[in-house]
């Protein structure tokens, strides 16, 4: 869980960051119109996973975790918790970090989510 306003969650992760880099990243994870709807960038974040639903707050965890700038990233199921439309579009957003040349390591249950991988590890297998 985490408090503050989106601005400050952002700015903590990443000082650098420009209002507009904040909102490409909120609507790259279909949470930009969530948030314009309310007070934008100053919009006050209490108890995250009181404030937002499930699949809200992983999408925002995505966005915040996404300002890092990381050349490699620790994907745990990124897709749980998740309606058709919003996994799909966390899938290509994982696509598009692939082709932006970003090692992304994937735990996952999702059978889609395995398709983006280059390399597949089935744990269940003996």
């Amino acid at each position: 869980t985490f408090d503050g306003k989106v601005r400050e969650l952002f700015k903590n992760i990443n000082p650098r960051m420009t209002d507009q880099e904040m909102l490409d990243l909120l609507d790259k994870v279909g949470m930009g119109m969530y948030f314009k709807n309310k007070e934008g960038l100053d919009t006050e974040i209490k108890n995250a996973e009181a404030t937002l639903s499930g699949g809200e707050h992983r999408r925002f965890c995505l966005a915040l975790f996404l300002a890092y700038g990381a050349d490699i990233l620790l994907f745990d199921e990124p897709t749980a918790s998740l309606d058709q439309k919003n996994r799909g579009q966390i899938i290509k957003i994982i696509s598009g970090l692939k082709e932006a040349n970003k090692t992304c390591l994937i735990s996952t249950h999702d059978q889609d989510l395995k398709e983006v991988g280059d390399e597949v590890i089935d744990m269940g297998r003996k």
